[in-house]
């Protein structure tokens, strides 16, 4: 009997396609930032995608959004914040909001995109079935302050042995 029931469970599972029968869950993929009004920089170095008092993007399920975040071309971008909300104006009536993290916003950053002027750009994934709204914050290192690619952050840390230093055989082995 146990037998018959886990088949029937497999079947029935395999037949609805796990956890999206609806094809909610297919997804699509749009871009923000390029035209008028999609986005905004809060300084010289941040740009965010909607006021945080303003109505949000829509972040539907399995949704990839590419940020084109204006006004930061020719810079390096940092690890961009993401926020979620079930409302399109959480600052609104009580609503709320979190930062997004796993499988709510899956981020990448990337440079330059020579089809868009050169404007850098970075995405992010709703890798999930539900739908939430959106908004992105990044900043990019000032202009003359790149970070440094021989340290971690740019800073060098006292005892931080960086990216140049020597380490013999018998040291690695004495470690292990």
């Amino acid at each position: 009997m146990m037998k018959k029931t886990f088949a029937i469970v497999i079947a029935t599972g395999a037949l609805l396609g796990l956890g999206c029968p609806t094809g909610a869950c297919d997804g699509d993929q749009i871009t923000y930032g390029l035209e008028p009004g999609q986005g905004n920089l809060i300084d010289e170095n941040t740009w965010e995608s909607s006021p945080i008092g303003g109505t949000w993007v829509i972040f539907s399920a399995r949704r990839s959004i590419s940020f084109y975040p204006k006004g930061l071309e020719g810079r390096t971008l940092r690890a961009p914040v993401m926020y979620v909300s079930a409302a399109g104006s959480p600052e609104t009536g009580g609503q709320q909001f979190t930062t997004a993290s796993g499988n709510l916003a899956e981020v990448g950053v990337f440079g330059p995109d020579p089809n868009h002027s050169l404007i850098p750009w970075f995405y992010a994934n709703n890798n999930t079935c539900a739908t939430y709204f959106v908004r992105a914050e990044i900043s990019a290192y000032p202009k003359g302050e790149e970070p440094d690619a021989g340290t971690d952050s740019g800073t060098i840390v006292e005892g931080d042995a960086g990216l140049d230093a020597e380490t013999s055989d018998a040291e690695v082995d004495a470690a292990n």
